[in-house]
Formats: C-alpha cells, sequence, structure tokens
C-alpha cells in the first residue's frame, strides 16, 4: 500500500504550479491523481468532487483521452458504492 498523504502532499503542489503557470492540461491531471489518493483513503466525497473538476477542465480542453479515464473512474467508483 502506497503513501496517499506524501502523495497529497505532491500533487497539491503541482496543482498550485499548475494554477501559477496557467496550464490547465497539469491542473487537471493534479486534480484527478488527488482524486485516485483521496479515493483510496476513503475520502469518497473530495474524491469525487476532485475528478469532476479535473473532467470539466478535460472537456474545456478538449481531451477526449483524458476525459474518457476520469469518465471511467466516477463510474467505477459510482458503481462499488
Amino acid at each position: 500500500m502506497g503513501n496517499y498523504e506524501v502523495a497529497l502532499t505532491f500533487y497539491d503542489r503541482q496543482l498550485t504550479i499548475a494554477r501559477e503557470i496557467s496550464d490547465p492540461h497539469g491542473e487537471a491531471t493534479a486534480l484527478y491523481n488527488a482524486s485516485l489518493s483521496l479515493h483510496r483513503t476513503g475520502r469518497l466525497s473530495r474524491a469525487t468532487e476532485q475528478a469532476t473538476t479535473a473532467l470539466k477542465i478535460y472537456e474545456q480542453a478538449g481531451d477526449a483521452i483524458a476525459l474518457q479515464k476520469v469518465r471511467e473512474t466516477l463510474d467505477a467508483w459510482e458503481i462499488s458504492r
């Protein structure tokens, strides 16, 4: 089992930097990756929130591959509830 709390610290740093340099793809990636760690640590509501925000950013960017990945993750989480 990985150290999800450490990972969350790094994703938060990535998110801050992505926002500072106006990198929406980096922002969405940080949010999505953080959502995975949040989900693994049982913070399901926050995980869904961050994944949904990432989804919206990927939609605006037109990133079909990332969109599909996030949608599949959200669908899997919904099924496992």
